[in-house]
């Protein structure tokens, strides 16, 4: 059962070898780099309001002022700003280092002491530590059973998963993807999987789940913007992206937008590894 499962996980989504995971994830660098490198310099605060994912894991107790945390693929650190409110300290990691250098901006601007950030992949991640709390949010790189059980190996307490559920979509990127019969192998994390490998693992899994849905506006000069980037990962030129997206805009605008919608399905796996 596991071993079809885990067969299954990487026939869907196409992960590959630790060296092809890393050869997609330079080709992925300059959109994710170009996103991060806007916000650096931008003013920040914190939430006035937790996100409820945090909020769940300090109910639970499993984020407490005890707690050593490590944050997995931690990008410019929306979850680990929050988590440091509640713990003893976190090591966010992430293999941009233009996340990193927002993250260290914001730690600054926001005081916090108790965080060590690291620029560094999963993949080439060593650590003789042990945490009370391993964590990750919408982290490819934890992409097979191999990946699961670093992680486990890193807490005897607790590891936390929060990830995509089916039904997420933004309206249009998929249409554009569709069309353009692209997709983004080995980027998609998605619970349904995780939660089926941890149970055929034995693991006692606890879910949260939570939703949300947004409506908003793109003009043409936005959505070249945006796709630029994006769609030379796919081995598409510029003229050629500008010839598509510009014609994909005129078949879809209302009053010269886009009226766009974004559905995001979210779930919370958490989990404790198994000891001898």
């Amino acid at each position: 059962m596991l071993e079809e499962l885990c067969k299954k996980w990487e026939a869907t989504y196409r992960y590959g070898t630790v060296e092809e995971r890393k050869k997609r994830g330079a080709l992925w660098e300059p959109y994710y780099t170009g996103i991060y490198e806007s916000q650096l310099g931008k003013s920040f605060a914190l939430p006035k309001e937790e996100a409820g994912i945090i909020r769940e894991l300090v109910k639970k107790g499993i984020l407490n002022k005890d707690s050593k945390v490590l944050d997995i693929g931690c990008g410019t650190g929306y979850y680990t700003l929050q988590m440091a409110k509640h713990c003893k300290s976190v090591t966010a990691i992430d293999c941009n280092e233009a996340a990193i250098a927002v993250l260290r901006e914001r730690l600054e601007n926001c005081e916090i002491q108790n965080v060590e950030e690291k620029s560094v992949a999963w993949e080439d991640f060593e650590t003789l530590e042990s945490f009370d709390l391993v964590f990750t949010s919408l982290c490819p790189a934890i992409c097979n059973l191999e990946e699961l059980k670093r992680m486990e190996g890193l807490t005897k307490d607790y590891c936390v998963i929060h990830t995509v559920q089916k039904g997420s979509y933004d309206k249009y990127r998929k249409m554009m993807m569709e069309e353009l019969k692209l997709k983004p192998e080995g980027m998609v994390t998605e619970y349904s999987i995780y939660l089926d490998v941890l149970k055929a693992l034995g693991r006692s899994v606890e879910t949260y789940e939570e939703s949300s849905h947004r409506e908003y506006q793109s003009s043409l000069p936005e959505l070249l913007e945006n796709y630029k980037v994006y769609f030379k990962i796919f081995g598409m030129e510029e003229a050629q992206i500008q010839s598509f997206v510009t014609d994909f805009f005129e078949k879809h605008q209302v009053d010269g937008h886009l009226q766009d919608e974004s559905q995001m399905n979210m779930g919370l796996l958490i989990w404790k590894p198994k000891t001898k």
